[in-house]
């Protein structure tokens, strides 16, 4: 992440290449065309997709951004100026949740949809950065390196954490701070001397304070604790109840822990609690916002403190997430919290979108004249 202070002005990625990884993959396919995955390329060999002769500019240089999760993986293939020429969508590519070889099966399958669209071949590719879910995982991220080294055998290959090119994305590559609220949680940040500091993400086994699954996960107990009358009433039992497709709270802990009800479901109950906050003003679901948006708050302070306590120059924090589109409840004791933690913060809206930050990434990797 040391070149980010010289990285190329803001691109131009057609908003079709730009899917919010959060969607379902089914959902991605359906919004995606003809850049969606054909069956085909999934196991082809990378040198015979290109039947028909190649394109009359092949033999250009490009580069691609990847931005993979757990529920999909987004590929963009740009040329050397960061304008867009391709794209493609496939399977989830989380590391810690599946195999090298799978989360490889599905980066694969995108980048080369996006090559196929692009009129671009495996060798035309100067550099790739991918941003991948679960590079904790050591030893399969090394794997999955590998692999997408030998894909691209010509090319500078860079793997790094999901997270780290969000932060690009979401601050356009200056120095600042990122903090994600979407189903997970997780802060990131770089300072002009090029320290960088990452805290939370860790799961919602862990500890997701501030995510999507949190909100969810205090939502469903405090339901329970209404119905057993050790806490408040609440309008979140007949909401909730009705999101899970359940008729009776005895239904709640079976589905959890059977997973029936699954994480992102739990997940999913976030923009319920954001609406019974806003339209209802049911205490306890305000209380449950304004909680996630001071354990986000936490996040980023102590970033601030670590990155940018000696500076008075201010510094962008961007929002990014789906959790911010929960109203004031969330927003409001958020920006209270880092106004009096860090006065010289920026708050702003996400910047560019994940996948530009990992273009974006992929520029700055070319090596220059």
């Amino acid at each position: 992440m040391s070149e980010i202070g010289r990285m190329p002005p803001p691109l131009n990625v057609p908003q079709q290449l730009n899917q919010n990884r959060e969607q379902t993959g089914a959902d991605a396919q359906g919004r995606q065309g003809s850049l969606a995955v054909p069956d085909s390329l999934v196991n082809t060999p990378a040198a015979s997709y290109t039947s028909g002769g190649p394109h009359p500019e092949v033999r250009n240089g490009c580069v691609i951004g990847i931005d993979a999760g757990g529920t999909k993986v987004n590929a963009v293939v740009a040329d050397m100026d960061g304008k867009a020429l391709g794209g493609g969508t496939a399977g989830p590519c989380n590391v810690a949740l599946m195999t090298a070889a799978d989360a490889f099966k599905s980066a694969r399958a995108a980048c080369l949809t996006a090559l196929v669209s692009a009129g671009k071949l495996p060798e035309d590719v100067v550099a790739v950065c991918a941003g991948v879910a679960g590079v904790s995982y050591v030893e399969r991220r090394v794997e999955f390196t590998a692999m997408m080294q030998d894909l691209f055998h010509a090319a500078r290959v860079e793997v790094e954490p999901d997270y780290a090119i969000h932060f690009i994305g979401a601050t356009g590559g200056v120095p600042g701070v990122m903090v994600n609220a979407g189903t997970g949680s997780v802060a990131y940040g770089q300072n002009a001397s090029g320290r960088s500091l990452k805290v939370g993400g860790y799961g919602y086994l862990i500890d997701d304070s501030g995510s999507g699954y949190g909100v969810g996960r205090n939502a469903i107990a405090a339901v329970l604790r209404a119905v057993d009358k050790t806490g408040p009433r609440t309008a979140l039992v007949d909401r909730v109840l009705h999101a899970l497709e359940l008729t009776d709270v005895s239904g709640i802990v079976p589905g959890v822990y059977g997973r029936t009800v699954s994480p992102s479901k739990i997940a999913s109950l976030a923009t319920l609690v954001a609406d019974v906050a806003d339209t209802e003003a049911d205490e306890v679901a305000i209380s449950i916002m304004g909680a996630a948006g001071l354990s986000l708050a936490a996040l980023v302070s102590t970033i601030t403190t670590e990155l940018f306590s000696g500076t008075s120059d201010p510094f962008p924090v961007a929002m990014v997430g789906s959790l911010w589109k929960g109203g004031n409840a969330i927003t409001v004791p958020f920006v209270r919290a880092i106004r009096a933690a860090a006065p010289n913060a920026v708050l702003a809206p996400q910047k560019e979108s994940n996948l530009q930050g990992a273009l974006r990434r992929a520029l700055s990797l070319v090596p220059v004249p």
